[in-house]
């Protein structure tokens, strides 16, 4: 009987695997045959080349160890191990300890052998502090013991969610009414009233609350952030554009409190009557012709982003236009009644918006100020802005900081002011030593020595960002709050011939201890164009190198498009929109979110894709 062909072939792979140690010299011939036939060469097939091969000794002796441990239901705790381990040992109840309970079960996961759910007595109380799960004698597939007192922690704290939906309701619904909170992170799901009923209190308020876990960084704290959003009758997502979040930490309390509005909208974010708004642009860097149309967009009607716009501006000398032909555009808004107060805008020639790579224009509607042209308050008259001049500035500025320091001992210590970088090379940074130390020498900007009051003056060069941040230093230590202070520097009043803009006096407040990195702020996220079609560009600067994402979300909060996960540099990035989802299919047009998350900071912003 001959062999058949495959065991021949293995044959002749083994003597090989065999000849690994061996410096073969001899010519070697395989003669295979199959089904009767013989395959032969007809002469000898020397060995042209020997490759040593080592079998490598596949003995395990790591042990396993605890990589995570946390909740999976309110009686029920999970650990996951670095993993596979045995079930002789690892459902051993004895082989854990979680003190402040008592665990009747340990269960290997049939699915994934590197987890065990231990089953507890009772469901676990809501703690300020962290809970601590022991492992003992447990042990891997081959049979390596874990090490002695492996552990895990992980925080368990009552989540509130408190909605005011009584503005919604008003508007858009009619009883019976219901809401529920949805999310991606256990006890929540995506999945539309799965158990997450709200409570009605009454008065539009909905109530509820649930418990959610972190784990443990290691140092004593924990966090962990979730996704989440309101849903009405089972079928209506908030129309934000994005999800909701809530980061859960150790901070002392078992529970947090999350009260919001309906899709944000806090009647105090709304006017209680009209208001007129003058806008202003100066085009005479581009001098528009009489063919075509100069007009200002924005988010909150009448203002809007279509094309014919809403709104078009003139420069006929009537109305609220002063001059004819001056190159000085104007238009008359009257926002009405319940309008957003919040605005952000940009001025348009033709189809082109102003500003590419800034961010927008924005006016605050304060309705305590004002009201309509022959009212009691009368309009709100901005100022005349220069076209493509949005969030960077047209001209110098000098900019007087002024700190009381009076209530911090400072003997003979140096006092500062830190801040955005700005310039290149920078009159203003973060930078410690800082580049701008105070005097109270009573020599200008300074206006009396010895009084406790310190001043620096600082030129902020054309071209530069027009918000700004900044904090104090005591001999070279921050301040201690959280947060930075901040500031807009306006080059349509002050400048830098005489006319500066000058700050505070602000009080220092004294510091750590220890030197600390300025808080994060917020991440400023800009789009050009936008709306657009089929491309855009986000722009932005990371002040803190770090791991982050981008990605772009619909207007129900469905992830869409990653257009970067890993790590981002300090300093600006541009990245590109198709207008494309990750699977490569051309999306529709409607609302879209763009959302920036680097080291701890986030930035968002609302892109539209017309076609």
């Amino acid at each position: 009987v001959c062999p058949s062909l495959a065991q021949q072939r293995a044959d002749a792979l083994t003597a090989l695997f065999l000849l690994r140690d061996v410096q073969v010299t001899t010519e070697i011939v395989i003669h295979v045959r199959g089904d009767g036939t013989t395959f032969d060469v007809d002469t000898p097939v020397p060995m042209t080349a020997y490759h040593a091969h080592t079998i490598l000794d596949a003995t395990d002796t790591v042990p396993p160890a605890v990589q995570l441990v946390g909740m999976s239901a309110q009686d029920q705790v999970f650990v996951r191990f670095s993993e596979p381990v045995a079930a002789a040992t690892a459902e051993v109840p004895g082989n854990y300890d979680l003190p402040g309970a008592t665990i009747v079960a340990a269960t290997v996961d049939p699915d994934q052998a590197d987890r065990v759910r231990l089953e507890l007595d009772a469901a676990l109380p809501v703690s300020a502090d962290l809970y601590t799960v022991t492992v003992t004698g447990v042990q891997d597939l081959a049979g390596n013991t874990i090490a002695d007192q492996d552990s895990g922690q992980f925080l368990w704290k009552t989540v509130t969610f408190l909605g005011h939906m009584g503005r919604y309701l008003e508007d858009s619904s009619a009883p019976p009414d219901g809401f529920t909170v949805e999310g991606g992170t256990w006890p929540l799901t995506w999945a539309l009233c799965d158990g997450a009923q709200m409570v009605d209190l009454g008065g539009g308020d909905y109530q509820w609350s649930g418990e959610f876990w972190a784990p443990g960084d290691g140092e004593g704290g924990a966090s962990a952030t979730f996704e989440w959003k309101f849903v009405h009758n089972c079928e209506t997502y908030e129309p934000l554009p994005g999800n909701r979040t809530h980061t859960i930490t150790r901070d002392g309390s078992d529970g947090d409190l999350v009260e919001v509005w309906w899709n944000d909208e806090d009647p105090a974010d709304f006017t209680a009557h009209a208001i007129d708004v003058v806008f202003f642009v100066d085009m005479n860097d581009v001098a528009p012709g009489v063919q075509d149309t100069v007009a200002v967009a924005g988010n909150v009607a009448p203002l809007d982003q279509a094309w014919p716009p809403a709104v078009v501006m003139a420069d006929d000398g009537a109305g609220a236009d002063e001059v004819a032909g001056d190159g000085i555009y104007s238009a008359l808004v009257t926002f009405p009644a319940d309008s957003r107060k919040d605005v952000t805008y940009k001025f348009r020639l033709n189809g082109q918006y102003e500003c590419f790579g800034q961010g927008d224009r924005d006016v605050f509607l304060d309705d305590a100020a004002y009201d309509v042209v022959g009212g009691d308050l009368g309009p709100l008259v901005l100022p005349v802005y220069l076209w493509d001049f949005c969030t960077i500035g047209y001209r110098d500025v000098e900019v007087v900081f002024q700190l009381d320091a009076t209530s911090v001992p400072h003997h003979d210590s140096l006092l500062a002011v830190n801040g955005t970088t700005v310039g290149d090379p920078p009159v203003f940074s973060w930078d410690v030593p800082s580049l701008n130390p105070m005097a109270d020498d009573g020599v200008a900007p300074d206006e009396t020595a010895g009084d406790g009051i310190y001043a620096r003056a600082v030129i902020f060069p054309a071209g530069g960002p027009l918000d700004i941040e900044y904090k104090y230093l005591l001999d070279g230590q921050y301040e201690g709050f959280a947060g930075n202070r901040s500031f807009r520097i306006d080059p349509y009043a002050f400048d830098a011939a005489g006319q500066p803009q000058v700050l505070g006096p602000d009080v220092l407040t004294g510091p750590t201890g220890v030197d600390r990195t300025p808080a994060a702020g917020p991440l400023s996220l800009a789009t050009m164009p936008n709306p657009f079609n089929p491309r855009t560009e986000l722009r932005f600067t990371v002040h803190r190198a770090g791991e982050g994402t981008l990605r772009i979300y619909s207007a129900q909060g469905r992830l869409v498009r990653t257009l970067h996960a890993g790590s981002f540099a300090t300093g600006p990035h541009v990245l590109a929109w198709d207008g494309r989802g990750d699977g490569g299919e051309a999306l529709a047009s409607g609302v879209y979110l763009a959302r920036l998350e680097v080291a701890g900071q986030v930035g968002t912003r609302k892109l539209t894709l017309v076609k």
